[in-house]
């Protein structure tokens, strides 16, 4: 009995230690997008794009992109950015909010992408160097594109 009671005691014991509670936490853990350098996918509502090719317009303070090719539902994705190399998470929510939309012209339906990520990688006269990181339910962008500038 003497040692029935000493497991119980060790299980209660270890099963008090094991756990934490959700004080030990921080308040944020940060999301860690990490582009693809792959070449680009574009999926719009399921339906899968190919021939993709994009087009960028570079202002001062901003970069206007627009990316379109083949697909059933005849799709196009578009938004603008900073004018500056880096890594931009997406996010609706704030005052810095950054979106990609993708269009689906026979629906004329805007899909309002806020999860995931892009990384401009380089910026010139001619062309600007993407990566994207964006899976929001059935539609997702991912790896790279080089965008001529116009």
């Amino acid at each position: 009995m003497k040692n029935k009671t000493l497991y119980l005691i060790a299980i209660l014991c270890l099963s008090l230690f094991a756990c934490s509670s959700d004080d030990d936490r921080p308040d944020s853990i940060p999301n860690v997008c990490t582009p693809s350098a792959s070449p680009i996918t574009i999926i719009v509502e399921n339906e899968a794009m190919s021939n993709i090719t994009g087009v960028a317009s570079i202002n001062d303070d901003r970069i206007t992109v627009n990316i379109s090719g083949d697909s059933a539902n005849d799709a196009s994705v578009f938004f603008s950015c900073p004018n500056a190399v880096g890594t931009y998470e997406l996010s609706s929510v704030g005052d810095e909010t950054q979106t990609v939309t993708a269009f689906v012209p026979a629906t004329t339906f805007n899909i309002i992408l806020s999860t995931g990520c892009f990384e401009i990688v380089r910026i010139d006269a001619m062309e600007v160097v993407m990566r994207f990181s964006i899976d929001d339910f059935d539609t997702a962008i991912n790896g790279a594109i080089n965008l001529e500038v116009f």
